[in-house]
């Protein structure tokens, strides 16, 4: 959902897939990607719709887990 409107994986998930960053891209998703996938909610059980978009794209997501990151060794 982004602001009002209802915005499908297939249109967002390309565009982030050319995100880059120092210390890597990572994704955490909200209640609102497990609340408003259907699927998942009857199946009791992931993956949602926006993790594996998100995975797709080449975006790791982190669910109970944790990534240390480091800059020169810090």
């Amino acid at each position: 959902r982004l602001v009002t409107d209802w915005v499908d994986s297939s249109e967002w998930a390309p565009a982030l897939s050319g995100l880059k960053a120092p210390l890597g891209v990572w994704s955490i998703l909200g209640n609102h990607d497990w609340w408003e996938d259907l699927s998942a909610q009857k199946a009791g059980f992931g993956p949602t719709v926006a993790r594996r978009a998100l995975e797709r794209a080449g975006i790791p997501v982190l669910e109970n887990d944790a990534v240390r990151l480091e800059k020169d060794w810090h």
